[in-house]
């Protein structure tokens, strides 16, 4: 019995009897023999180096005052046809304890860090809308972080406050969700 049967009939494939033995018709036999496509798994999950950002303002002037950087890591995986983000998702503005308010469009957020292919970060300093969310990064379709030097995204989330016009008032901690998903 030539190869090539014994082949179909260990995948218990039917054969015909016409079919000659021989390598070329293995070859072609071979080739062709249907194979489950393999399925990825979209994936989104992240970790914050700190979880509340602090602003001390002193004179009144800076439209940008900068809190320190947290460190945004997690992993990124898309299907082909996909897509991801990660995003800061803020509050409604919030009241002071003696009636002053801050109006969340006073912050601002840059993202920065290594520049990967399918992977791009916000622009800089992208003002926050009360009640929505800013993108911080996106990922196209096809993208892997567990491919990356280090396996995971890995970048700066920089949050700033426009002290300029703010309310002389205490404003209490409130929640910034940051947010990743991917399909």
């Amino acid at each position: 019995m030539c190869i090539l049967r014994r082949i179909l009939r260990w995948l218990q494939l039917p054969h015909k009897t016409a079919l000659r033995c021989g390598s070329a018709l293995l070859a072609i036999a071979l080739f062709a023999l249907p194979y489950p496509a393999l399925a990825v798994t979209a994936a989104a999950s992240i970790t914050l180096s700190k979880q509340a950002w602090a602003f001390n303002p002193t004179d009144s002037t800076q439209q940008y005052l900068p809190s320190s950087a947290s460190v945004v890591t997690g992993t990124m995986i898309t299907n082909s046809t996909g897509s991801g983000s990660i995003a800061l998702l803020a509050p409604a503005n919030i009241t002071g304890a003696g009636g002053g308010l801050l109006k969340i469009s006073y912050f601002s957020m840059t993202c920065s860090g290594p520049s990967h292919a399918g992977e791009t970060m916000v622009a800089t300093k992208a003002q926050l809308v009360a009640s929505s969310s800013v993108t911080c990064a996106t990922y196209a379709g096809g993208f892997d972080s567990t491919t990356l030097s280090g396996g995971q995204v890995h970048f700066n989330m920089m949050i700033f406050l426009d002290d300029r016009t703010l309310d002389d008032d205490t404003f209490p901690a409130t929640n910034f969700t940051v947010v990743a998903s991917a399909t």
